[in-house]
């Protein structure tokens, strides 16, 4: 019997499935419209019959994790399993991504909060100094328009544009509506919003976020502080682990293929952001055909056949 880690995307923002595994980690995604097996059809699947003509593969960008989260490498295609609905596509090929990364910080915090979060976007330029299939990263404040994008070279530069936005802005939203709008415009098709927030208790407008993330074709990641009471406080964790604070990062990060970790002190953002960099460089692009009968409304899933890992997977294929 094989479980995993399993996500439904639908119009009413469900939650994140809670996380088990047995024999194999799997992440099952009952996608958004734009991967559905109904728009797989459209665009040249077959229903009942063979391909009429060949198509390129599909890709999808997945980080794998151990026990301890930390980057499971190493992995070949023999290692993965892909279906689409009960039909199992042909994994072609895995390793390296070769498209390049675009990536755009979207800091949210006060001004006091500053030294740290320095340190963690400083920690972003380090990450990607590693990264081997080229990027471009620009950095989205709330209370600045437009993004620059900066190539390998010129990341010292993200250390500035970060403190041209700093304010007293706790609000993570429409940074991270800012930075979906600039992936727009970027021709990579891998793209990633990297938030950086302290929550303060503002919900923000979760259903926004995530329509823009489903035209950006963007993967949300983040670090989270938890909330910090008017006393000074650490907020407490809720049961499910989250901050219990908002469903921006809590639900629209996984429901985009990301993740989200919740720390305690603001102080700990540079370790936890260097966390989630390591996982970013160190996905693997899973590329699969297609069977050559898709069952309407299908799902797609992605397994890793090991034990003690986990998976997390962007649900646009491209």
């Amino acid at each position: 019997m094989e479980t995993g880690l399993e996500v439904s995307v639908t119009k009413h923002l469900n939650a994140m499935a809670r996380a088990s595994a047995i024999t194999a980690a799997t992440l099952a995604l009952t996608v958004a419209s734009s991967t559905t097996a109904n728009q797989l059809l459209a665009h040249g699947a077959s229903a009942s019959g063979p391909r009429v003509a060949s198509r390129p593969p599909l890709t999808s960008y997945v980080a794998v994790v151990d026990a301890d989260d930390k980057p499971v490498t190493g992995l070949t295609a023999d290692d993965f399993k892909v279906w689409i609905g009960n039909d199992e596509c042909r994994v072609r090929d895995v390793g390296k991504p070769t498209e390049p990364l675009a990536l755009v910080i979207a800091p949210a915090a006060y001004r006091r909060d500053v030294l740290p979060l320095r340190a963690a976007v400083a920690a972003v330029g380090d990450a990607l100094s590693r990264e081997s299939s080229g990027f471009e990263v620009g950095l989205s404040w709330q209370t600045v328009r437009g993004v620059t994008f900066r190539r390998p070279g010129e990341t010292d530069g993200l250390v500035a544009d970060f403190n041209k936005g700093l304010s007293d802005s706790p609000a993570l939203d429409d940074g991270v509506i800012g930075a979906a709008r600039a992936l727009e415009t970027r021709s990579t098709k891998r793209r990633v919003i990297l938030a950086l927030a302290r929550r303060v208790g503002n919900t923000g407008a979760a259903r926004d976020v995530m329509n823009a993330l489903q035209r950006a074709k963007a993967a949300l990641w983040g670090v989270e502080v938890a909330p910090i009471a008017a006393d000074g406080a650490a907020g407490r964790m809720a049961a499910d682990g989250t901050s219990g604070s908002d469903l921006v990062m809590t639900t629209a990060a996984p429901w985009s293929g990301g993740r989200n970790e919740t720390i305690l002190d603001i102080n700990l953002i540079e370790e936890a952001t260097r966390r989630q960099m390591d996982l970013l460089t160190n996905q693997y692009a899973v590329s699969f055909d297609e069977p050559d009968r898709i069952a309407p409304g299908g799902s797609i899933r992605i397994a890793v056949r090991r034990n003690g890992v986990k998976i997390f997977s962007a649900p646009w294929l491209r």
